[in-house]
């Protein structure tokens, strides 16, 4: 402020208790200066001192400038007060928001959580019910195999037979099971002789084409890298066998 930076003209030379010019020789008068100079100097000071007292007197006892500063004080307090306001609004707000969104998150979970258990039961009851009714058509497919001797006029073509039939019934699909049970179910012998054989001949054919495949993977995946084969490599009398094998105890039969 004005009055706090006021810098007075007056430099008190006429207060001086010496006069210079009175100094018999020119360190004397130096001399002389020195101690005016210094006095001068303090008398300025104090000068300056009691201009700032009258000042801060004046300020203190002056009720708008009371009225000015309790004015800027409150509305500093007021600013303060708005921004610790305004930062904790902001930080309710991220709060809320932040649970709205856990909310709408395990709520959203929650349901798919329910739909995954709900497929779940779903699938599970009709893995059951597929269960039973491939139990049911196995079943009825065995009784019908025994009812007609297992489509053979002598013991041998029977006992071939029966294993054909449990090949049958582990491999059909539920579709193909069900057409040749209703084949069987007409009574006509010769055109249920006939349905087993092509149901065998399908299945039969089906394996084959698996197995040469599955070979034909293996061997490529030995030769065809480079990689020689360990041990001695198997004849075609040997893999005629094992497909022979495979055929007889395919992939799922019990006790393989």
């Amino acid at each position: 402020m004005f009055w706090y930076s006021l810098d007075s003209w007056r430099e008190y030379s006429y207060l001086d208790e010496d006069d210079k010019e009175k100094g018999e020789n020119r360190d004397e008068r130096r001399w002389i200066e020195k101690n005016n100079r210094v006095a001068r100097k303090e008398r300025k000071k104090e000068e300056m001192t009691r201009i700032r007292t009258l000042v801060d007197n004046a300020y203190a006892c002056d009720p708008r400038i009371q009225r000015f500063k309790d004015e800027k004080k409150q509305e500093r307090e007021d600013q303060k007060r708005a921004r610790q306001e305004a930062a904790k609004a902001k930080t309710e707000e991220e709060k809320r928001l932040k649970e709205a969104a856990e909310e709408v998150a395990k709520k959203k979970k929650q349901v798919e959580d329910e739909e995954q258990l709900a497929k779940a039961a779903i699938a599970k009851k009709e893995k059951e019910v597929q269960k039973k009714i491939f139990k049911k058509e196995r079943k009825a497919l065995r009784t019908f195999a025994k009812e007609m001797n297992f489509f053979a006029t002598d013991d041998a073509t029977m006992v071939s037979n029966m294993a054909e039939v449990e090949k049958l019934c582990e491999l059909l699909e539920l579709v193909d099971l069900q057409s040749m049970n209703e084949s069987l179910s007409k009574g006509d012998s010769d055109a249920a002789v006939m349905t087993f054989k092509s149901q065998v001949e399908k299945v039969n054919k089906k394996l084959q084409t698996e197995k040469a495949q599955m070979l034909a993977n293996t061997r490529k995946e030995v030769h065809g890298n480079g990689v020689a084969p360990r041990g001695k490599e198997w004849t075609d009398e040997e893999l005629h066998i094992l497909i022979k094998a495979v055929n007889l105890f395919p992939a799922g039969t019990g006790q393989r």
